[in-house]
């Protein structure tokens, strides 16, 4: 199990932790104690990041549905392009 670190309240992911604060902030010239690891910006983008995930689940069903029907075939690039 991933280990996970307290931020402002919140457990987050210690690579996730890792990532943001030594890989991200330092390119946005950011110190990792002003970065905002706050609620309030989990409540702001809760709700669209919740839809992102619903359309990801759709989307991947859907190419998930195009290969089953094709299994063995050789894929048509354009087709597979186009189906979406």
């Amino acid at each position: 199990m991933t280990d996970m670190i307290d931020r402002a309240g919140l457990r987050v992911a210690a690579p996730l932790v890792r990532f943001v604060e030594e890989q991200v902030l330092p390119d946005l010239a950011i110190e990792p104690k002003s970065c905002g690891w706050r609620r309030r910006h989990l409540a702001r983008f809760t709700p669209q990041n919740a839809a992102l995930l619903l359309a990801r689940e759709r989307d991947q069903t859907k190419i998930d549905g195009w290969h089953a029907a094709r299994r063995g075939a050789a894929i048509d690039p354009a087709a597979y392009r186009g189906f979406f």
